[in-house]
């Protein structure tokens, strides 16, 4: 018997009162996505998959549906984004490959976008953007807080680094007993 390949749909959910449906949109290659975020402004949607493909989208508010703007391949499997609080057009994106990127998509669809890539030799699991617009991530068996990324223009800046092991009291070598972060967050202020 034939075994039939199923699409996988991205769906896109609107919670004012009830959570139900708005709109969904099939899979660029039927690969899970672990991870979706909103711009701040709302106007952008962000979808990562395991394929290592990073889809943008933009809710066409005539017709209703959120239709694709970007596409951009071979990133490796993205676990991780987190959008620019100030530059509504930018996201952060970690990948498996032990990479860290800077998209930041044009307002013109044929305008050209800026891609910044870091080598953080070390699979991306979680990131998070501060207000002031630090950036934490999950990177291996460590969290780093970069002050200002990419604030040069070409490399993602030094950061301060928390091992998991030594804060977690793990002692051993084996990656499966280190804990890992499934998100990360900024608290501005404890009352």
């Amino acid at each position: 018997m034939p075994s039939t390949v199923l699409p996988t749909f991205r769906r896109v959910l609107d919670g004012n009162s009830r959570v139900h449906l708005v709109d969904q949109f099939p899979s660029v290659t039927g690969e899970p996505a672990h991870t979706m975020g909103f711009s701040s402004d709302g106007e952008l949607v962000a979808v990562g998959d395991d394929a290592g493909l990073l889809e943008i989208r933009q809710h066409n508010p005539t017709c209703q549906l959120w239709e694709r703007v970007r596409l951009f391949g071979k990133l490796g499997k993205i676990r991780a984004l987190q959008w620019h609080k100030k530059e509504g057009r930018t996201v952060f994106v970690g990948s498996e490959k032990g990479f860290i990127f800077k998209v930041t998509v044009s307002k013109d669809p044929k305008g050209e976008d800026t891609i910044l890539r870091a080598d953080v030799k070390g699979f991306v699991h979680a990131l998070a953007l501060s207000d002031e617009g630090k950036l934490a991530a999950e990177i291996g068996e460590k969290v780093v807080i970069y002050d200002k990324p990419f604030a040069t223009g070409k490399e993602i800046g030094l950061g301060n680094s928390l091992d998991l092991r030594s804060f977690q009291g793990v002692t051993s070598k084996n990656l499966l007993e280190v804990p890992r972060i499934r998100n990360l967050h900024f608290i501005t202020s404890i009352s």
